[in-house]
């Protein structure tokens, strides 16, 4: 059976997902074989993990969302007028944009911490120590 885990930021508590379930600044959520997961994070901010996947959901505020992306496949998605500036962090890349529309497809981070981005709207910047593909 897929799992899909959140681990609350507050009191560090662990505990199966469930629909609709609020989530808040430094939750945890997990997805393990074969399972998946869409969070809401407002409006126009959606954020889907695929199988195996880890994100952190470091700062969540109404002007401010960063997500640090501990393994697994994610896409992060705006959709419409959204006053909110997304971060997407893995180990060495991370997205920003605060362009209306703006997506990562897809990011793929593995254990290796190498993260390697599917495709990114044009308007997203890319920081790298090293390179960014996208």
């Amino acid at each position: 059976m897929a799992m899909c885990r959140r681990q609350r930021g507050d009191s560090g508590t662990s505990s199966a997902a469930v629909l609709n379930q609020p989530v808040v600044n430094g939750d945890k959520v997990s997805t393990g074989p074969g399972g998946r997961a869409e969070v809401q994070l407002d409006f126009a901010n959606i954020l889907r993990l695929g199988s195996n996947a880890q994100v952190n959901l470091a700062t969540f505020t109404k002007k401010y969302i960063q997500v640090q992306v501990g393994q697994g496949l994610v896409n992060y998605s705006v959709f419409g007028e959204s006053e909110t500036e997304p971060e997407i962090d893995t180990p060495n890349v991370a997205f920003a944009s605060s362009a209306p529309g703006w997506r990562v497809i897809a990011l793929k981070c593995d254990r290796m911490a190498t993260a390697s981005s599917l495709c990114a709207r044009a308007s997203a910047a890319c920081y790298s120590a090293r390179h960014c593909q996208h």
